[in-house]
């Protein structure tokens, strides 16, 4: 039985260098990414693939001097032959573009082969097809004028057009694969718990010895100690373990969080990215120190004995939040002259599509082409929030 494997390209494919239009692309010239009708939101229009045949692991071919799609056995990354766009026609129906030859797969009905023919889908049912998903993960290609089926069985280097149920056969059962894209993602707008604005409230007392003397004469005597003691503290952020945090763990994320710590907040953010830790890692220590120090004069009067002590606010707390991933996308897209933008970023149903086939199963919201994603941690905040100076006198 053959057995289903994914392939994760991620998160930057290679780019074919290909001469191209210079022009820059704007949202208007592009070919709208729209979930294929029948792909369950996995597929879109105007996103560059490689078509995997799921018998022979072949893709398929579109080469620029070729009347017929043929099979081939090579690498996709990179490869202008081996790249299609889906292309929008008229309602479920849609059009194969060989990125190569700027041709259309032709499905005509007096044929058992299926070719590459240049003219307008639009209204032409030889060069539309309906594409739908099978029941395990694969999708089935018919020809809207044959009512065939592409297949790409493996003895086979011409792709042919086959009639039987595509459901649970191989020669007809397809892979969509993107072969150029990329992600970006940035983590920011920090939530903490409420607690954050008042470590105090759950601090602890902690009292050390600083200073102390013993006046055995008859009048009293002033010294100037010039003591401060000095409290370490310590911020830690960490990620919490969930699949949103290794998911993103693979990109290079730039995090900007709110300062927060054992001193309050600051006025900016922190900003790092994963290059040098993983988001598994603690991703931010900060340390800065709370400082107390005794008066400048302290009188000890005759025959006492006056000692000082450091009261520290201790705190070792675990803070819980939340913070917001933004994640936009970005692949080799088809604009409506024909020519392809390379790297433009995509629409919002294209990102989503792409984070699917990545792997990505978490729960997402959008905002335009940025995709939404929530990531849990900890701030480890220990130290102490302030200290305060205490005396007492004795007699000798």
């Amino acid at each position: 039985m053959l057995r289903k494997t994914k392939k994760y390209i991620f998160p930057l494919l290679s780019i074919s260098i290909l001469a191209i239009s210079s022009a820059v692309a704007g949202d208007d010239d592009l070919i709208p990414n729209k979930f294929v009708i029948g792909t369950n939101k996995k597929v879109v229009t105007g996103i560059k693939y490689a078509l995997k045949s799921r018998s022979s692991g072949r893709y398929l071919d579109g080469r620029g001097d070729e009347s017929e799609a043929i099979l081939t056995n090579r690498n996709p990354v990179g490869d202008n032959y081996l790249s299609w766009f889906v292309v929008p026609t008229d309602g479920s129906l849609y059009a194969l573009r060989s990125k190569s030859s700027n041709r259309y797969l032709d499905g005509r009905d007096n044929q058992s082969e299926a070719i590459l023919t240049n003219r307008n889908p639009i209204c032409d049912p030889y060069l539309q097809w309906t594409i739908n998903e099978t029941p395990d993960s694969y999708y089935s290609l018919k020809s809207q004028s044959s009512h065939r089926y592409l297949d790409g069985r493996g003895d086979e280097t011409q792709a042919i057009l086959t009639n039987r149920n595509p459901v649970g056969d191989a020669y007809l059962n397809w892979s969509f694969i993107p072969t150029a894209y990329k992600f970006t993602a940035e983590i920011e707008d920090f939530k903490y718990q409420p607690m954050v604005q008042d470590l105090n409230s759950i601090a602890k007392s902690v009292s050390v010895f600083a200073w102390a003397h013993d006046n055995k004469t008859s009048r009293t005597e002033t010294l100037h100690p010039s003591i401060t003691l000095s409290k370490q503290n310590e911020n830690f952020w960490t990620f919490t373990e969930s699949h949103e945090r290794n998911f993103f763990n693979r990109l290079d994320v730039k995090v900007s969080a709110g300062f927060f710590g054992i001193k309050g907040k600051a006025h900016n953010t922190t900003e790092w990215t994963n290059r040098d830790k993983s988001l598994e890692e603690t991703m931010k220590r900060n340390v800065d120190t709370t400082d107390c120090s005794l008066p400048i004069d302290i009188p000890v009067p005759p025959r006492k004995r006056v000692e000082y002590m450091i009261n520290w606010r201790e705190v070792d707390a675990q803070i819980p939040f939340t913070a917001t991933v933004k994640v936009k996308g970005f692949a080799d897209r088809l604009r409506k002259n024909g020519t392809v933008a390379e790297m433009a970023q995509v629409d919002g149903e294209g990102l989503l599509a792409l984070l699917r086939y990545a792997g990505y199963t978490g729960e997402l919201s959008q905002d335009g082409k940025t995709a939404l994603a929530k990531i849990k941690g900890t701030l480890q905040a220990k130290g102490a929030v302030m200290g305060n100076s205490s005396s007492t006198e004795k007699d000798l």
